[in-house]
C-alpha cells in the first residue's frame, strides 16, 4: 500500500463517530439528532446510523469476541501511477475510488472500517447481528470488483494505468469494538480473521484473480458459483486455508473443472490439463484454469499452495 490520505471523508466520519460520543446521549436536541444521522449516512448503512442515534450507552474502550467476515482491498501497482501524478491529483483519483468502493460495501450493509493508502477494510457483522454476514460480504466483493473495472476503464481513457483491485474475504471470530485510548476512539476490529482476509488478498497476485474467499465464506454463500484454487499455507497458521475465487456462473464447465481438481489430486497432471483446456473453452481467460495451467506446467501436480509459491 503507497499513500495514507487523512482527508479521505469516510475514514474521519468513522473516528468521529466515537469521539463525539456525548452527541448520542438521550439529552441530545432533534435538529442535532437528525443532522448527525444525515452526516453519517455518507458513510454507513443507515441501520448502523440508526443503531449509533439511538443508543443510550456512550462508546467506552472496549469490545466483544464475535463471528464477523472481513473483506480487504488494495490496488495492483498503485504506487507506480501514484509517483507520476501531483499529490492533488493522487487525492482526486483515491477519493473518487473509495466513493464508489464504500458505497458497494455499504449498500451491502457493511461498515467500512478503515483506509490505508490505497487499501481498505470492511466489516459484515459488527457492530449489528448479521447472520448473513459471509453473503452480504459476497455481494459487496463482487459489486466492488464490477465498480474497480469500470473505474480503471475510465481512467485508461485519461492515459492513466490504474492497477486491478484485490480482494480478499474471510470470516470467523474477531474482537471487535472501541479501540484506541480514551480521548480518541474509533470502531475496529483485530484477530486472525482479519489477517487472513488480508492474505487472501495479497494471494490475488500469484494466482492472478481480483477476489479469493475462504471455504468459511464459500461453505455459507452456497448460491454463489467458485472455482477452487488450493489449500494454501499462510504465514503463522498451523492448518492451511482452502481458498476459492467467485465466478460467474457457466454451468458446463462446473464437471469438467471438478474432474481436473480431482485428477490433480490423484497426480494425473495429463488429464488435469485436458480438462482445464475444456474449462477454458467454455470459459476464455478463466484466471484459476490459468493458474493451475502454470502449475502442472511447471511440475506442481498438487493443490497444496506454499507461501510465495506459483
Amino acid at each position: 500500500m503507497g499513500f495514507l490520505l487523512p482527508a479521505v471523508p469516510a475514514a474521519l466520519a468513522l473516528v468521529l463517530a466515537t469521539s463525539i460520543a456525548v452527541l448520542l446521549l438521550p439529552g441530545v436536541g432533534h435538529r442535532q439528532r437528525v443532522a448527525l444521522r444525515r452526516a453519517f449516512e455518507h458513510y454507513v448503512d443507515p441501520r448502523i446510523v440508526e443503531a449509533l442515534v439511538a443508543t443510550d450507552v456512550p462508546p467506552r474502550l472496549g469490545g466483544e469476541r464475535r463471528e464477523v467476515t472481513a473483506l480487504f482491498t488494495d490496488i495492483a501497482v498503485f504506487t507506480a501511477l501514484a509517483e507520476t501524478l501531483p499529490p492533488s491529483s493522487v487525492a482526486t483519483v483515491l477519493n473518487d475510488y473509495f466513493e464508489g468502493l464504500a458505497g458497494a460495501v455499504t449498500r451491502a450493509g457493511g461498515l467500512v472500517v478503515e483506509f490505508a493508502g490505497d487499501g481498505m477494510l470492511a466489516l459484515f457483522g459488527a457492530p449489528l447481528d448479521q447472520p448473513d454476514h459471509p453473503a452480504r460480504a459476497i455481494s459487496a466483493a463482487l459489486a466492488a470488483d464490477a465498480f474497480a473495472k469500470a473505474f480503471a476503464a475510465r481512467l485508461r481513457t485519461q492515459d492513466l494505468a490504474f492497477g486491478p483491485t484485490r480482494i480478499g474475504v474471510h470470516s470467523g471470530a474477531g474482537f471487535v469494538g472501541n479501540l484506541g485510548m480514551r480521548s480518541r476512539m474509533k470502531y475496529g476490529a483485530l484477530g486472525d480473521t482479519l489477517n487472513v482476509a488480508s492474505r487472501l488478498e495479497s494471494l490475488n497476485r500469484i494466482a492472478g484473480t481480483r477476489i479469493l474467499v475462504s471455504a468459511a465464506v464459500a461453505d455459507r454463500v452456497p448460491g454463489q458459483s467458485y472455482r477452487l484454487l488450493g489449500d494454501v499455507a499462510l504465514a503463522g497458521r498451523a492448518t492451511r486455508v482452502t481458498v476459492l475465487a467467485p465466478v460467474a456462473d457457466v454451468a458446463e464447465a462446473a464437471a469438467p473443472y471438478a474432474g481436473a481438481m480431482e485428477a490433480i489430486r490423484s497426480g494425473d497432471a495429463a488429464g488435469a490439463l485436458g480438462l482445464l483446456r475444456s474449462v477454458e473453452r467454455l470459459m476464455p481467460g478463466d484466471p484459476v484454469s490459468a493458474f493451475h495451467r502454470r502449475r502442472l506446467k511447471a511440475g506442481l501436480c498438487t493443490l497444496e499452495i506454499e507461501p510465495g509459491g506459483k
